[in-house]
């Protein structure tokens, strides 16, 4: 699939956009850790799961072209069909670090206090409409403490961020959608210390950009157990497998995991024990291990100093593009050797420079040209014969000295040549007083 470069990151489709939702896309981060890489996740038509379409390396992070295309190698990502079922179709990181379902709205009429509200159809188009507008996460927190501390000066901490919701709410009424929560309320939910969600609801919220009604709107979400609304409880992880073609893991009573135990590496499987204590084997993507990608440091050299490129042909591993790089240069070096444009004692020294390893060449190399600071306090003011000879004289004395194997002619010869500024405008002196 197509690469690009832009900017401020490097960008790789995964698969083609034409076969999504085309409502369905949204941004989510793939690796947290840095350097990060972000993910555009879509739905197909008649599918209640999202797939990867397409990857994003932020360069700010430190991504090239080539580590993002080698990191794309090591973390393949495969599109899931309806005709691979049953499997799990998350990695197991998504069970252990990921986003959660969360239900966040429900079709149906309720009553808080005396006051008597209903959430229809099409509240949910709004809600979701509105969601979407959004241009930072939705709060989620603990007992409503947004509503209710906003102002004290107290602290409000978050329980986690609401990502995205779904299209369009399941066959119960029941609008769902993604959550990142915190590391302190994952711990609280799976203690089942909080065990169902409660949103808030504002029908007067108007739009930032034009000033207009925008209709029921959430504002934000809480951690509750004594929720209003009838939503299902809260659940960390669920067996999700594919059944007909679609993702039946909203299923009231279906059992949780409890643990997951690697079975076969090689053919991907895992052993899935529930909380029943029941166990079933399951088919899990990315447990293949990564492949081998060559890279030039592992290029072995022939007597002469030439890479040995000819063994690659036994590597079944990926080879890194700085080998291919090095491949051309080689080869060019041959070609410049054989014309005569360049000496074999020049090529170790160009091949170098070729292959852009400027650091390590530059920290080879010896001081080419004395650098030191030259001349003696007093030299600027010596405008006459016998200043410059006492001047002289206190240098070549210094040169006597600190090395005795010193003649004092062969010392006078040495400041002179260290100060031949010195020396001709003495010379200038002695023919000028001359005439």
């Amino acid at each position: 699939m197509p690469w690009e470069e832009t900017e401020n990151e490097i960008k790789h489709r995964v698969q083609d956009p034409s076969i999504f939702i085309q409502d369905s896309f949204t941004t989510i981060i793939l690796k947290k850790d840095h350097p990060r890489v972000d993910a555009i996740i879509a739905k197909r038509p008649n599918q209640n799961t999202t797939e990867i379409q397409a990857l994003r390396f932020p360069k700010e992070d430190g991504w090239t072209f080539d580590s993002a295309k080698e990191w794309a190698a090591a973390h393949p990502f495969h599109p899931v069909h309806a005709s691979d079922a049953p499997r799990l179709v998350f990695a197991l990181s998504d069970l252990i670090d990921g986003l959660n379902r969360i239900p966040l709205a429900k079709i149906g009429r309720w009553f808080k206090g005396k006051l008597q509200f209903r959430v229809t159809t099409s509240d949910l188009i709004q809600i979701v409409r509105n969601f979407r507008k959004r241009l930072i996460d939705l709060v989620l927190d603990y007992d409503h403490g947004t509503v209710y501390n906003a102002g004290s000066g107290q602290s409000i901490p978050a329980a986690g961020w609401v990502k995205s919701v779904d299209d369009a709410p399941d066959e119960k009424g029941v609008l769902w959608g993604s959550v990142e929560y915190t590391s302190k309320a994952r711990q609280m939910v799976a203690a089942k210390e909080y065990k169902y969600v409660s949103p808030v609801f504002d029908w007067g919220v108007r739009d930032r950009q034009t000033g207009e009604q925008q209709g029921i709107t959430i504002t934000s979400v809480a951690l509750t157990n004594q929720p209003i609304l009838d939503l299902p409880a809260l659940a960390l992880s669920q067996l999700a497998c594919i059944e007909d073609g679609w993702i039946e893991d909203n299923k009231e009573n279906k059992p949780m995991i409890k643990q997951l135990v690697l079975a076969d590496r090689p053919t991907g499987k895992v052993r899935v024990i529930l909380d029943d204590n029941t166990e079933t084997v399951l088919a899990v993507e990315g447990l293949e291990p990564p492949p081998r990608v060559l890279r030039l440091p592992e290029v072995k050299r022939t007597a002469d100093g030439r890479f040995d490129f000819a063994a690659l042909s036994e590597h079944d591993g990926l080879i890194h593009p700085e080998v291919l790089r090095a491949m051309t240069v080689q080869t060019e070096l041959d070609d410049a050797l054989k014309a005569g444009k360049i000496t074999p004692a020049q090529r170790p020294t160009l091949e170098k420079l070729a292959l852009s390893d400027l650091r390590g060449f530059l920290q080879s190399q010896k001081t080419q040209i004395d650098l030191a600071e030259r001349g003696f306090a007093g030299a600027e003011t010596a405008n006459d014969v016998k200043s410059i000879d006492n001047l002289f004289r206190t240098e070549m004395q210094k040169k006597l000295a600190t090395n005795n194997q010193l003649t004092p002619g062969q010392a006078l010869s040495l400041v002179a040549s260290e100060h031949p500024d010195l020396a001709e405008r003495r010379r200038q002196l002695i023919l000028r007083e001359g005439n």
